[in-house]
């Protein structure tokens, strides 16, 4: 090895912005997974509300997990 080669340092190719990107994908994948899993909470106050059938407003719910889980296995084959 060359000194030229020792003295090297690894750039910084990011100049910083990984943990910005960081903290916004963690803050998006809070919200997301409150929504999602807070559909319990939010069936009660919606039976409330609209006073409809239980199974018409469980449905909401259901759509939201529901599509959730099919929507990442399409976005998954995308990437690939």
């Amino acid at each position: 090895m060359t000194s030229e080669m020792t003295s090297l340092k690894p750039r910084d190719v990011d100049h910083g912005w990984a943990w910005l990107v960081l903290g916004a994908v963690y803050c998006s994948i809070l919200c997301i997974t409150t929504a999602m899993l807070s559909a319990g909470v939010m069936y009660v106050a919606m039976l409330d509300v609209y006073n409809e059938d239980p199974v018409k407003t469980s449905t909401i719910g259901a759509l939201n997990s529901g599509l959730m889980c099919l929507l990442g296995r399409c976005t998954a084959f995308t990437y690939t």
